[in-house]
């Protein structure tokens, strides 16, 4: 197996899963929907208006609403697609590999299905869906955003998470909000991943923490002596 061929499988796998990441998807998109306009017609209800008035314009707006939601999740199920995912896989493998052995030793690894997929099926917030290999020397991971990230085990030290906040207005007062939270490799110094000291960690931003906890988990059971 070379590399080419491995990515060919990989994404007939993950086209299997992209599909189902769309149906799960589409499966909320009426629900949303109908929320928009039942909650038009409730808002003119309640604010006094007519029947006539409600119907010719809130009900309105409430389709309109609807037709909107329905029109943007169509168009982001046309434009996450299995090429634009196999490009994201090609631009990270271009640069990844710092030897021939090393692209050779993770063949062997993907050939012998020595590593655990987690998945991460964040419908309502991302494109894609996120898929994440555990191997014992190598992880791919494919971000819910479209990108690409692989990580070599020999070149971490350390893993942990992060917590991630971002700073919001709240009756006039900054307040910090959590916003989900990062899975971190620090890589050793001097090892390939940190680039002659440009890059000291590699990051997975995950939107729960239950993702980080099942991600945690299948890592100590591939590479137990990562942590701490």
């Amino acid at each position: 197996m070379n590399v080419s061929v491995w990515l060919d499988g990989e994404m007939k796998e993950f086209s299997t899963l992209l599909q189902q990441f769309k149906r799960k998807q589409m499966k909320n998109v009426p629900i949303w929907m109908a929320l928009c306009i039942i909650g038009m017609v409730a808002l003119g209800v309640v604010a006094g208006y007519d029947i006539g008035y409600v119907a010719r314009v809130h009900l309105v707006i409430g389709v309109g609403i609807a037709a909107l939601i329905w029109l943007g999740y169509w168009i982001q199920n046309r434009v996450a697609n299995v090429k634009r995912a196999r490009a994201a896989y090609e631009k990270e493998l271009k640069t990844f590999f710092c030897s021939a052995e090393d692209e050779q030793a993770f063949c062997r690894q993907m050939e012998s299905h020595n590593y655990d997929a987690v998945h991460f099926m964040n419908t309502g917030m991302e494109s894609y869906p996120g898929r994440f290999l555990v191997g014992p020397d190598y992880w791919v991971f494919f971000s819910g955003g479209g990108y690409c990230r692989m990580f070599r085990t020999a070149d971490i030290k350390t893993v942990y998470g992060r917590e991630e906040t971002t700073r919001v207005n709240v009756a006039g007062r900054g307040r910090r909000m959590t916003v989900g939270v990062s899975f971190v490799a620090e890589y050793k110094e001097g090892s390939p991943s940190a680039k002659g000291g440009k890059e000291s960690t590699g990051t997975v931003f995950l939107q729960k923490g239950e993702q980080y906890k099942k991600l945690l988990e299948t890592v100590m059971q591939r590479c137990p002596g990562l942590r701490g």
